[in-house]
């Protein structure tokens, strides 16, 4: 998969979609993947009122080495990305470059030929763009925000097959810390803790029982936020149509509880649709639906719905054409009422395959942002051409 320059919307989807899903290990997966990026945007700080148009260079870096000796075997994930812009008036961007890293650890055990034991831990930098992160929903923002996090998780689960036949359990705890540059970050550090249990249960051949509960616990650093517990819970099936098609869907609802609101319900769902009708077309659909700690300093409850689709059509060895597009909408339940944020994002590319590991592609993106309590409505459109190799 090609690794687009866009390190700080990573882990989005992962952050509403907390399902466990069982982590496949090969030790052929890419131990380095190199992406060199020229870009240029008509609007590169979003959160002023005067568009100010910008060229910039990037270098992406990111792999995983898996190690296996007897019945345990060691994952390590990491990415890098650098971003470098060109000499800007510090009224636009105080900063003209932006770095992010990101690595984690996983150590699986194979206890037995039904139990597995694992643990992780991961770590995570990012200084966040002014319109990127929290300082898309302000004006006026010249400084990036540098956010850390760190996350451990133990699970265990049981089951002759670790994928659509298991009981799964595990416990998560995730601490994220800003730096000071900007005067509102310190109001969304914040320490979480989540407990989670996971079922997948063979029907038939294709068909799976998966069912899921989760107890997630938000505990803010700043006396002014809201602490908070959900309750969320999910049943659904994954069914494989084909060999390469395959639905998997939950439903279900949540709970989230305050000492100083009332408690909130909504419903909750996962959908991901894979589609590949001949090898050279593939679709991959994804809808998510979940309350999240969110972005609003006054929200007792932020609930999420975002909907992903991405398409590739290969029509030749050398040749490929693709677009991903996304709609997110976020429903902020503040003392004063209901405030509601739309984004949409969308990437259309062409690609051309100089070699197996090696390839030339040329993007054209659009993000858009609408929140009406802050006033804001923007655009922004951009253009890179990027050369990726995987060693």
């Amino acid at each position: 998969m090609f690794r687009q320059a866009c390190f700080a919307s990573l882990g989005l989807l992962s952050t509403l979609s907390s399902a466990q899903t069982h982590e496949v290990l090969s030790k052929d997966s890419d131990k380095l993947v190199v992406t060199a990026s020229a870009l240029t945007t008509d609007n590169v700080n979003p959160t002023q009122t005067d568009k100010e148009k910008a060229n910039g260079l990037s270098l992406d870096a990111n792999g995983k080495l898996v190690m296996a000796r007897d019945a345990l075997w060691l994952r390590l994930a990491y990415a890098a990305h650098y971003q470098q812009w060109q000499s800007l008036d510090q009224n636009v961007l105080a900063e003209d470059s932006q770095t992010a890293l990101e690595t984690s650890l996983l150590a699986r055990l194979y206890v037995s030929d039904v139990w597995i034991a694992e643990g992780e831990a991961g770590y995570e930098m990012q200084e966040l763009q002014p319109g990127t992160g929290l300082s898309r929903l302000r004006k006026n923002i010249v400084q990036a925000d540098e956010r850390t996090q760190s996350n451990i998780r133990f699970g265990f689960s049981y089951g002759h097959d670790p994928i659509n036949r298991r009981i799964g359990f595990g416990v998560e705890r995730l601490q994220r810390r800003y730096d000071d540059a900007n005067v509102y970050a310190s109001e969304f550090e914040l320490d979480q803790s989540t407990v989670s249990t996971q079922l997948a249960f063979k029907l038939s051949d294709i068909t799976y029982l998966l069912a899921q509960l989760e107890y997630q616990q938000d505990d803010y650093l700043s006396p002014l936020r809201f602490d908070s517990d959900k309750v969320r819970a999910l049943l659904g099936i994954h069914w494989q149509m084909t060999g390469k098609t395959s639905l998997r869907a939950l439903l279900g609802g949540y709970q989230r509880s305050t000492d100083q609101a009332e408690d909130t319900n909504g419903s909750s769902w996962e959908l991901t649709l894979q589609y590949e009708p001949v090898d050279y077309w593939k679709v991959s659909l994804q809808a998510v639906q979940d309350s999240v700690a969110g972005e609003r300093e006054n929200a007792t409850n932020t609930e999420v719905s975002r909907i992903q689709l991405s398409t590739q059509y290969q029509p030749s060895e050398r040749w490929l054409l693709g677009l991903d597009a996304g709609l997110m909408q976020n429903r902020f339940e503040e003392p004063d009422g209901e405030q509601q944020l739309d984004e949409a994002n969308g990437s259309l590319y062409l690609g051309w395959l100089l070699k197996a590991h090696s390839q030339i592609r040329l993007s054209l993106g659009y993000q858009s942002l609408e929140f009406a309590a802050e006033d804001l409505d923007y655009d922004q459109n951009t253009v890179s051409l990027a050369w990726q190799y995987r060693f």
